[in-house]
């Protein structure tokens, strides 16, 4: 959903049986990124800003969870349930679902890791 910040103008953008949850808009205003379980677990979704055009970015059958744009927004940062064990690890992923790239390997199972990009003068990611 949308709405001005006083709450008034509430529209829905989506209208699916499934979950949604996190959204996070891109860095232009021009996309959302969100999970949804459409298929049973949870995967990674954008879609324009005015909820038309939606494209799953994950294909995989273990969650996915916390997007998080790029200061570009030409890639999503997010954590997965790599194994299906709750053995969570950071990975990004062009927006188009191309050059998926696990960046953390946790040598136990744990908690959740929400990834945070960093300002581009101090590298691309923490």
């Amino acid at each position: 959903m949308t709405c001005r910040t006083d709450g008034s103008d509430v529209v829905s953008l989506t209208d699916t049986p499934g979950q949604e949850l996190s959204p996070i808009w891109s860095p232009d205003g021009s996309l959302v990124a969100f999970i949804a379980d459409y298929d049973g677990d949870f995967d990674l979704y954008v879609m324009s800003s005015d909820g038309t055009n939606v494209w799953k970015i994950t294909q995989n059958s273990v969650d996915d969870f916390s997007p998080r744009w790029s200061p570009d927004g030409t890639r999503l940062a997010f954590n997965s349930d790599s194994t299906g064990d709750h053995h969570w690890e950071v990975h990004v992923i062009g927006v188009s679902g191309t050059g998926l790239a696990r960046l953390t390997h946790t040598p136990t199972p744990d908690t959740s890791i929400n990834p945070v990009w960093r300002p581009e003068s101090e590298g691309s990611f923490s």
